[in-house]
């Protein structure tokens, strides 16, 4: 079983609306988004996002200094 989030899942971490998370994956902001089988929602792979997201804070640690 791959390790994922919903659209739900990811907003909620991101404190982001759902509308929001589905602009940046069609804009390719989000890495390790896909489609569920038989073309459904999207899911985003939990590591390559979890990534992100620490890339992220630490980018934003660093402006703060």
């Amino acid at each position: 079983m791959i390790d994922s989030y919903t659209v739900d899942d990811l907003a909620k971490a991101l404190q982001a609306d759902a509308h929001t998370v589905r602009k940046w994956t069609a804009s390719g902001l989000i890495p390790g988004a896909y489609k569920s089988p038989g073309g459904g929602e999207w899911r985003y792979l939990k590591s390559a996002v979890d990534a992100w997201i620490m890339r992220r804070a630490q980018i934003a640690e660093g402006a703060k200094v």
